[in-house]
């Protein structure tokens, strides 16, 4: 239930990790393999990662880049976004140095 006007129809849910799970298998493989190490991102995952988080964030807002925007929505939908892809920047950096050390844990590296 929305605490703002009381409705559900809006209210924002959580990302499904059944949506992200054909690009986190596919960076597990990376990893794994060795051609992905601490310290490294993935552009395709961080995009992805994003793109959910925007979904959520147009939904919150009420209004996406396909509305028609005033100029203080505009900018304030292109700082959400710039925030979001950041935060999943280093959200992808941060995830991927744990992986691939819990991966070297593993081998005994």
């Amino acid at each position: 239930m929305c605490n703002r006007c009381g409705k559900k129809d809006h209210v924002v849910m959580a990302t499904r990790l059944s949506d992200l799970e054909p690009e986190l298998v596919r960076v597990a493989k990376l990893i794994h393999s060795g051609k992905m190490k601490a310290g490294d991102v993935d552009k395709a995952m961080i995009r992805t990662v994003a793109e959910q988080l925007m979904k959520a964030a147009f939904t919150g807002y009420g209004q996406s880049f396909d509305s028609d925007l005033s100029n203080k929505d505009f900018e304030v939908l292109k700082q959400i976004e710039k925030n979001v892809y950041v935060f999943s920047g280093f959200k992808n950096y941060q995830q991927l140095k744990e992986q691939a050390f819990y991966c070297r844990m593993m081998r005994g590296i």
